[in-house]
């Protein structure tokens, strides 16, 4: 979490604004289908138009999860980004929709099974969709190499899920404000796996420059062990392109 925090803050207004904006256009649609919900719950015309709606949200927010998870990448990575990353996720997009449906269905069908092996299924495959956007797998290649990553960290990514909602809570009681930062800050963490750890294969995603660095303070050592780095190289700062 420091890590993420380290990086907001290194250039607050775009990362901060470009997650927000991408947030707000993946619910925009959203909020036109609840806007017609609560005019006439009993047309059918509009439960019809309703439905269809939910299904465009589907899509857009599917569109918009390929760009934000890029961006969130690159600045985890220290790579350039800019805001434009935001709306490029149309490589990304099919192969995001086949696994945010089996990822669906199977957790679904895994809660359905005492509710406990709906958890264990939603935790491992939690990273399925920073895996394709970085690596350019195909859905069901990305949910084996999440749960491979996941293994031995379920736990862990479960305790960061609770921190997060309770984060989440208290910047809803601020006004709602804290959720402007809550949210992009939960985003960079999240992607934090699949940005450090090198895949199976060996192969290289979008990634191609070094690993994140984990935050220290300023006062601490040279010989402050470093942080992975995928490349052996040192790690870089994060830099927005002009």
């Amino acid at each position: 979490m420091a890590f993420a925090w380290a990086r907001i803050k290194s250039d607050p207004g775009t990362i901060l604004g470009a997650l927000i904006v991408a947030g707000l256009l993946s619910n925009v649609v959203s909020g036109v289908g609840s806007g017609i919900r609560s005019a006439d719950r009993d047309s059918l015309v509009l439960g019809l138009v309703n439905a269809g709606l939910s299904l465009v949200n589907f899509l857009v927010m599917t569109f918009m999860e390929g760009g934000m998870t890029l961006f969130a990448l690159k600045v985890a990575r220290g790579q350039p980004y800019e805001l434009g990353d935001i709306f490029k996720g149309g490589p990304y997009f099919a192969p995001l929709l086949v696994a945010n449906i089996l990822t669906g269905l199977a957790v679904a069908f895994g809660l359905l099974l005492l509710i406990v092996p709906g958890i264990i299924l939603a935790l491992g495959l939690s990273l399925t969709v920073p895996i394709v956007v970085d690596r350019n797998l195909h859905a069901v290649d990305a949910m084996k190499e999440s749960w491979r990553l996941t293994t031995g960290h379920k736990v862990g990514i479960f305790v960061f899920g609770l921190l997060m909602a309770a984060l989440m809570l208290l910047g809803l009681l601020a006004c709602c404000v804290g959720v402007l930062v809550v949210a992009p800050l939960g985003q960079i963490a999240w992607v934090f796996l699949p940005a450090t750890e090198r895949p199976a294969d060996g192969a290289r995603g979008i990634g191609s420059g070094p690993g994140p660095q984990i935050p220290q303070s300023t006062s601490s050592s040279n010989s402050s062990p470093r942080p992975y780095c995928s490349s052996g190289g040192a790690p870089a700062t994060p830099s927005r392109m002009s």
